[in-house]
C-alpha cells in the first residue's frame, strides 16, 4: 500500500528517468456513481452529430459482451471545484458479442472492439457511434459475414487496442510472459486491415493509448512493479519503440492520451485502492506531475472525451478543461461497476 512517502519516492524516481514537465496538470474528480453492473469494463469517447460520446465494454453472464453509451454533462471548474459535470448514460446496455476482457477504442465516430474468445483466440469487431436528433447518441456494431469488420485476427489474452485516424494498436500477451503488438488500419469504409504481430517486449496486463503518431504503453512486470514504453507510427509503416522505463507499483494499469498534451494512467495498488498519475507528453519524454488516490475499486479503464475547453469559463493561463471518465469494477468478482468524471487543466 502506498504511502505519503511512498508516493514522494514515486514522484521522485519517476521525474528522474522521465523528463519533468515545464506544465502544471491539475487534475480534479467527481464523486462516484454506479452505472451497471458486470466485470472488466473498458472505456473510450469519440465525437458524432456534434457532440462527444463515450462509451463502455464489459463482461456479463455466461460469457456475454455488452456495451453501453454515454454523453458529457456540463463542466467542473478548477476552483472552487464545485461539480457541474456528470455523465448522461443511455437507459440500458446492448449484449452485441461472446467473449472475455474486451477493450474498446473510438476516433470520430469509428469503434473497434477486441476480446479473448475464451479458447487462446483473439477477435475484432468494428462499430460506429451513431445520432438521431430528439433521442441522442449510440452505438452499432457491425453484423457477422464480413470478415474484415468482425472476424479472429490473432493468438493471444488480455489484449488492448487504440486509434488515432486511420493507425490502430493493439497489444496483447502471448501467454508465455511475452508481450506483442500488431499494427491495423481502419479504412474509410469501417474495415480494418492487420499487418503481422511482433514482439515488443515482456510483462502482462497491456494497456495501450494513441494521439496522433505518438503511442504510450504500460504494462506489469509480474513483480508488482509498472513500466511505460513509448512508440510512435512510421511513415514506412513500422512502430518504433523505446526501451520501457519503471513508473510506479501496481496492478491492472489503464492509459489514456489526451487533448493537448496531457496523459492520464491508473492503476490497481493490490489492497484495493485505484490510484492516477497525470503528466505531459513531449516528443522524447514524458512528465509525471501527480499522483493521487481516487478511489477504491479493481480493474480501472480510462478515456478522455477528443473536445477540450468544456464549459463557458475560460481560465488565464490555463488550457483546458479536458473532460474525461474513469469505470471500475467495486469489488473483485463481478457485480456493481462504477464510474468518476474527471477534468484536467494544463497550466502554463
Amino acid at each position: 500500500m502506498k504511502s505519503a512517502i511512498g508516493v514522494a519516492a514515486i514522484l521522485l524516481v519517476s521525474a528522474s528517468p522521465l523528463a519533468a514537465s515545464a506544465r502544471d496538470v491539475r487534475i480534479t474528480w467527481s464523486a462516484a456513481h454506479p452505472y451497471d453492473s458486470g466485470a472488466n469494463p473498458a472505456t473510450a469517447a469519440g465525437r458524432v452529430g456534434g457532440i462527444d460520446v463515450g462509451i463502455e465494454v464489459h463482461e456479463g453472464n455466461n460469457g456475454s459482451l455488452w456495451y453501453r453509451v454515454a454523453t458529457p454533462q456540463g463542466y467542473l471548474e478548477p476552483s472552487p471545484g464545485d461539480w457541474t459535470s456528470f455523465l448522461n448514460w443511455r437507459y440500458w446496455s446492448y449484449q452485441y458479442d461472446n467473449g472475455y476482457k474486451p477493450s474498446v477504442a473510438a476516433y470520430g465516430d469509428k469503434l473497434i472492439e477486441v476480446h479473448e474468445d475464451g479458447y487462446g483466440g483473439l477477435w475484432f469487431h468494428t462499430g460506429t457511434f451513431t445520432f438521431i436528433s430528439g433521442v441522442g447518441a449510440s452505438a452499432t456494431f457491425a453484423p457477422s459475414g464480413n470478415p474484415l469488420t468482425w472476424n479472429y485476427y490473432d493468438h493471444g489474452y488480455k489484449p488492448s487496442v487504440a486509434v488515432y485516424g486511420t493507425n490502430l494498436i493493439e497489444v496483447h500477451e502471448d501467454g508465455n510472459g511475452g508481450l506483442w503488438f500488431k499494427r491495423g488500419t481502419f479504412n474509410s469504409d469501417g474495415t480494418v486491415t492487420w499487418s503481422p504481430a511482433q514482439k515488443y517486449d515482456n510483462g502482462f496486463r497491456p494497456s495501450v493509448a494513441v494521439r496522433d503518431y505518438t503511442i504510450v504503453e504500460v504494462h506489469e512486470d509480474g513483480n508488482g512493479g509498472l513500466w511505460l514504453k513509448r512508440g510512435s507510427f512510421n511513415s514506412d509503416g513500422t512502430v518504433s519503440w523505446s526501451p520501457a522505463q519503471w513508473y510506479d507499483n501496481g496492478y491492472k494499469p489503464a492509459v489514456t492520451l489526451c487533448p493537448y498534451t496531457a496523459i492520464v494512467e491508473a492503476h490497481e495498488d493490490g489492497n484495493g485502492g485505484l490510484w492516477s498519475h497525470m503528466g505531459n507528453v513531449y516528443w522524447s519524454s514524458i512528465g509525471w506531475e501527480t499522483i493521487v488516490k481516487y478511489d477504491n475499486g479493481y480493474s480501472p479503464s480510462l478515456a478522455c472525451f477528443p473536445t477540450p475547453n468544456y464549459g463557458s469559463e475560460q481560465f488565464v493561463g490555463a488550457d483546458g478543461p479536458t473532460l474525461g471518465f474513469e469505470v471500475h469494477q467495486a469489488g473483485t468478482s463481478p457485480g456493481a461497476e462504477w464510474y468518476r468524471v474527471f477534468n484536467l487543466w494544463n497550466w502554463y
